[in-house]
């Protein structure tokens, strides 16, 4: 492994989505823009203070992943959120 590679993976999350989104051309404002929310909403996704699965799903899309390759440890399943609380 190589030292951008190193670096790459020791960064924060967020950052990390944001260089793959400018490596293929898309911004979170055209992400918005094609859900019809503002492009605010996608940026507190990345840099994680908002959780919604539809948005975090197109974002994963634009970068052709899954949202569990984004976000591994956060996927849950809601119906089972609730009960347990």
């Amino acid at each position: 492994m190589n030292i951008h590679a190193i670096l790459f993976l020791k960064m924060k999350l967020s950052t990390r989505i944001k260089i793959e989104l400018l490596g293929k051309g898309v911004s979170g404002a055209a992400i918005a823009r094609q859900l019809g929310v503002d492009r605010t909403a996608i940026y507190h996704v990345i840099a994680g203070r908002s959780r919604s699965q539809r948005l975090r799903l197109a974002i994963a899309n634009a970068l052709g992943v899954t949202v569990k390759d984004l976000w591994p440890d956060e996927i849950t399943n809601h119906r089972h959120r609730r009960k347990a609380a």
